[in-house]
């Protein structure tokens, strides 16, 4: 069972997806250029990334619920504010990410240069979520907001 704070133990999700989904992208848009015929196979791309776009809405929702008392710590709100910009980028970014994938669903090679930019975009995608996790990790032990949940009750 999940207690607050939610954010840290939910946070992991999209990072794992979101470092996996160029993965699979690239591997999908090789084995399509391999055997075109298979170009339903995207389909697991754009699902993959649709999993890692709805993780990444999660992790801001539980974020912004967390955040509630970080905020109340006048020396951390810097720290928060940029790790907040730095997860909705990466957010926003991965509905393009969708859309792009969506785009790139179609028969033979027509959709190369799509799927390529999709993967692409999924590359930017992990170094935004680098930058994200790296701001958050920063924030929480750095900073020391993690201490925050240790020593005042449950709001």
């Amino acid at each position: 069972m999940l207690t607050p704070p939610f954010h840290p133990q939910l946070v992991h999700l999209p990072i794992a997806l979101g470092l996996l989904a160029p993965l699979l992208g690239l591997v999908c848009a090789w084995g399509l250029g391999r055997a075109p015929e298979r170009w339903r196979l995207w389909a697991l791309v754009i699902v993959f990334q649709l999993l890692t776009s709805v993780a990444a809405w999660v992790a801001l929702t539980t974020g912004e619920a967390d955040a509630r008392r970080i905020e109340a710590k006048p020396e951390l709100r810097s720290a928060l504010a940029e790790h907040r910009a730095a997860g909705e980028r990466f957010f926003v970014a991965s509905l393009a990410a969708v859309v792009l994938a969506v785009l790139a669903y179609k028969p033979a090679r027509r959709a190369a240069g799509l799927r390529a930019a999709t993967v692409a975009l999924q590359f930017v995608l992990a170094a935004l979520l680098l930058e994200t996790a790296v701001r958050g990790t920063y924030l929480a032990h750095v900073r020391g907001a993690a201490r925050v949940w240790m020593s005042a009750p449950a709001d």
